[in-house]
């Protein structure tokens, strides 16, 4: 799988430091000024500006302010429980300027990269609000829907042995 993640990111993509939303080259940027851009819109470059006013390094912010959220133990192996805002079915949720995205892609962002397109973010240990990023992997939804298949863990599976017993 990590042979298929790495054909797939090209240098055209970077992850702004402001959102963390993957953003590409467009063409009538040239690659000198390609290299020197680290933010995805004027947006982003309105708030960067706001914040390097007051001096204060919005990406690390955010990156400290993730990970308070996190309880991590000393086991790198154990499931580092997400704290904060949960949905649901159990995944955690960070808000990074009024956009909500799921813990688990954020913790893969913030130690990996970016998340090429077309992948998700997947859990080895099947445990929703962990986002310990050695239990986090890249694949696609196929084949996270044969990994739910796999492990016993569709809802329907779940219904069809509670109604067996």
């Amino acid at each position: 799988m990590p042979g298929s993640v790495n054909d797939r990111i090209t240098l055209d993509m970077k992850v702004c430091k402001v959102c963390l939303s993957v953003f590409t080259r467009p063409h009538r940027v040239s690659f000198e000024q390609w290299d020197r851009r680290f933010l995805c819109s004027s947006r982003c470059r309105s708030t960067w500006n706001r914040q390097k006013r007051k001096s204060y390094n919005l990406k690390q912010s955010t990156k400290d302010r993730f990970w308070k959220f996190v309880h991590e133990t000393n086991d790198h192996n154990q499931c580092w429980e997400w704290q904060g805002y949960k949905s649901v079915e159990g995944y955690g949720r960070f808000q990074i300027h009024n956009r909500t995205h799921t813990a688990s892609k954020v913790a893969w962002t913030l130690t990996h990269g970016p998340v090429p397109e077309g992948l998700c973010v997947l859990h080895r240990c099947d445990n929703p609000p962990c986002v310990n990023p050695n239990h986090l992997f890249l694949g696609t939804v196929k084949d996270n829907v044969s990994d739910m298949w796999e492990k016993g863990r569709a809802h329907w599976q779940k219904n069809a042995l509670h109604m067996a017993s």
